[in-house]
């Protein structure tokens, strides 16, 4: 795959963090599937273009045409074509990518599948800025404080987001929010 110019955003988190649901909010349509249980199993890297177009490449390399339909196929766990993708690429005429933005959705950390984990931490050195996904009704884990220093160690900025703050009262959130500063400023 080749590198277009511009800001890579990864997405990562641990499983079920609200990552996929996170980008479908930032393009403002529901264009990745989501749901309660462990979704993304495969890279997938959306950037600006004229229409939907999704292109998906093989271990092997090879690239094919996805259509619309069956993108969940190829990119949820245990979808019937996602243990063959090793990447999907979408361009789709989003306005927040307009700008040069490339956002990357990937596997969640801690998933059963140890190999998608695997995928997620060997997209960090491509990116630019890793926007960390953590449910806000979720304990911090190590997980989350090792995502953090492996983007720290791969030299991309990193940010820190409180996903599905409405499933929890302002002041739960208020706490929340205080314990990871501080934990994570301790950490790193």
């Amino acid at each position: 795959l080749t590198r277009h110019d511009g800001i890579e955003v990864a997405i990562l988190g641990r499983v079920s963090s609200g990552k996929s649901s996170l980008v479908n909010a930032l393009l403002e349509c529901e264009l990745l599937p989501t749901g309660a249980i462990p979704v993304t199993a495969v890279v997938t890297r959306i950037r600006h273009g004229d229409a939907l177009q999704i292109e998906g490449w093989d271990a092997e390399g090879r690239v094919s045409t996805i259509a619309p339909d069956e993108l969940a196929q190829c990119i949820v766990e245990g979808g019937s074509q996602s243990s063959r993708m090793r990447e999907v690429a979408i361009t789709v005429p989003a306005r927040i990518l307009a700008s040069g933005l490339t956002f990357t959705d990937t596997p969640g950390l801690g998933s059963l599948h140890a190999s998608a984990s695997a995928h997620a931490l060997n997209y960090l050195p491509r990116c630019d800025l890793g926007m960390v996904a953590i449910d806000a009704s979720a304990t911090l884990s190590t997980l989350d404080t090792d995502l953090l220093r492996a983007l720290q160690q791969a030299k991309a900025q990193r940010m820190v987001l409180l996903t599905k703050s409405d499933a929890v009262t302002a002041q739960a959130l208020a706490q929340q929010r205080e314990y990871v500063e501080r934990v994570l400023s301790d950490a790193l």
